[in-house]
């Protein structure tokens, strides 16, 4: 089954609220497509800063604030065929990061994908109300949750946007992106309960760097 391409897009334009430029990739459910059982990886740390910070309904603890840092690291497949749904211009990469290897520090929280299937999409030319774009994303949902004290569905996201399209030379997966290709650099958390109540921690995105 499918996941929901609206609630992708709804979870990423919700950060890109904050002076970003709205283009999203999506997420596909289908099974992914590995090149075998001894695919090499590469380990990769974003650091970033946050800048907005949405808690209606007070969950966090005050130890996230605008200025706070946020740390994500993540192992990558770097040999991930793309999804068979995917599109001329953007690809889906279903299993290029697997259960328990991503994970988000902001405050005095800590995410991690604990068994959640991560969408990584890749978008070369891609059209918006702009023009043409190019898009790197990442989308976990549901990550385990350890420092609020109650579970929460939250989900991770990873932005990268280049309104001029020059970013990408293909939807290849990129492991390990270069921040100076561009113009937007997003990293935060989101939820929103059954009231329609929304809370996120958004941040940009400072350094991108293979880790150790």
């Amino acid at each position: 089954m499918s996941c929901s391409r609206c609630l992708l897009l709804a979870t990423i334009v919700s950060f890109l609220m904050f002076d970003m430029m709205g283009a999203t990739g999506t997420p596909n459910d289908e099974a992914s497509h590995t090149s075998g059982p001894r695919a090499s990886t590469m380990t990769v740390e974003m650091l970033g800063t946050v800048d907005a910070v949405n808690d209606p309904t007070h969950i966090l603890d005050g130890s996230v604030t605008v200025g706070t840092d946020i740390r994500v690291v993540y192992q990558m497949s770097t040999d991930v065929l793309p999804d068979p749904f995917s599109q001329p211009h953007m690809a889906d990469y279903c299993g290029a990061i697997k259960p328990g290897t991503l994970r988000l520090q902001v405050g005095g929280y800590s995410l991690h994908n604990a068994a959640g299937r991560v969408q990584v999409t890749m978008v070369d030319g891609g059209t918006n109300a702009d023009g043409l774009f190019d898009g790197w994303y990442v989308y976990a949902p549901k990550p385990r949750v350890q420092g609020l004290g109650i579970r929460e569905d939250f989900t991770i996201f990873l932005s990268l946007y280049d309104g001029t399209a020059q970013a990408l030379d293909s939807t290849a997966l990129v492991p390990l992106p270069s921040l100076e290709a561009w113009s937007s650099a997003r990293i935060g958390v989101s939820r929103t309960d059954t009231t329609g109540s929304q809370l996120f921690i958004a941040g940009e995105i400072t350094s991108i760097r293979a880790a150790d």
